[in-house]
């Protein structure tokens, strides 16, 4: 896979399998996310998976961001609105994690 990569570090569906081989083998795939975001910032899946590693490490605030952008391209995918509404609850902001959860039904 990082051969092909290498090969055409531009296409983000290569950078995309990278990071879910990397994930599964138990390696950090943040930066083949990040390559694939650099290529194509409006790739969904590669924003939500970055949103856990931030709540790993107690960054609510970007983790919101990063899930919010994630719901705003794939408006039509309830469950971005209802992890949004769910980290802005626990980063105590209940007016914006109503108004996620009403998006998400």
């Amino acid at each position: 896979v990082e051969q092909a990569v290498a090969s055409d570090p531009r296409n983000p569906e290569k950078l995309m399998l990278l990071a879910e081989v990397l994930r599964r083998t138990g390696q950090d795939d943040s930066d083949a996310l990040r390559k694939a975001l650099d290529v194509d910032p409006d790739r969904a899946e590669a924003l939500i998976l970055l949103v856990a590693p931030l709540l790993a490490q107690g960054k609510l605030s970007d983790a919101l961001t990063t899930v919010e952008a994630a719901a705003e391209v794939a408006p039509q995918v309830r469950a971005y609105w209802q992890i949004a509404a769910e980290i802005a609850a626990k980063a105590g902001q209940s007016a914006l994690a109503i108004a996620y959860a009403q998006r998400a039904l």
